[in-house]
């Protein structure tokens, strides 16, 4: 996998599609996958509005870009793809690793990861992809208004070579990549389920402006959320943004 390294940037997943759209058009083609990685971002960006902090040099702050022509209704894959490789990643050093549903990593109760998941689709086929992965490595401390915060190194109490660890992660991905490309969904999705933070645990959620308990029981073909109700044993389907977990 090709990786560039920057010093710093705006955004990763900006500038590497910035950078594949100039390729495409002056060399007819772009290397799939392609790897960025920067150690800093001046508008890191998280899911929906959010923005994704980090302190200079301290943390994986890694975009990639993937051709693989997948039907648009079908791209709940990559979040599955990503989620498993980044949770797979960093359970060699914390076991205690899970993935919040969409695709946020969580150890035991903290986040430590979040991915960022762009497409282009032209005719309902994905054109191309841009994963933007933020890992949190050796940040000792967070804002007060990020919620539930981690990183390795408040967990291990060490610090890590963070050019090494992205080249590590890049491996696990490479080395997972054929489940992808083969879009075998089955395996990815089960392999993913068996990793979901309060999987068919008892977990208090909030829809609608108003909280219930609830048991997670998976996810459906287009990456909705399947939660029982505890109270009336319905199971609803939720897509992102309507429904957000109480920790």
């Amino acid at each position: 996998m090709r990786l560039d390294i920057v010093d710093r940037t705006g955004s990763t997943n900006r500038l590497l599609k910035e950078m594949a759209g100039r390729m495409r058009h002056t060399a007819g083609s772009v290397p799939s996958p392609w790897a960025l990685a920067a150690g800093y971002q001046t508008a890191g960006r998280g899911a929906g509005q959010n923005s994704w902090f980090s302190s200079e040099r301290k943390n994986i702050l890694l975009s990639i870009y993937f051709e693989t022509g997948l039907e648009a209704s079908r791209q709940f894959l990559f979040n599955m793809f990503f989620s498993v490789a980044s949770r797979d990643f960093i359970a060699r050093f914390l076991p205690e690793v899970k993935i919040k549903w969409p695709n946020d990593i969580y150890v035991r109760d903290r986040k430590i990861a979040g991915i960022l998941i762009e497409h282009s689709v032209r005719k309902n086929i994905i054109d191309s992809t841009v994963a933007g992965i933020g890992i949190n490595i050796n940040e000792e401390s967070f804002p007060e208004e990020i919620p539930n915060p981690t990183s390795l190194f408040l967990e291990m109490r060490t610090n890590y070579n963070v050019e090494a660890l992205i080249r590590e992660h890049l491996d696990t991905i490479e080395r997972r990549l054929p489940l992808l490309e083969s879009g075998n969904e089955e395996v990815l999705k089960n392999t993913y389920l068996k990793e979901i933070y309060r999987l068919n645990e008892k977990q208090t959620f909030a829809s609608e402006g108003k909280s219930f308990s609830g048991l997670i029981r998976g996810v459906d073909e287009f990456g909705r959320l399947l939660v029982e109700n505890c109270l009336d044993k319905k199971v609803k389907c939720y897509g992102f943004k309507e429904i957000k977990y109480i920790i």
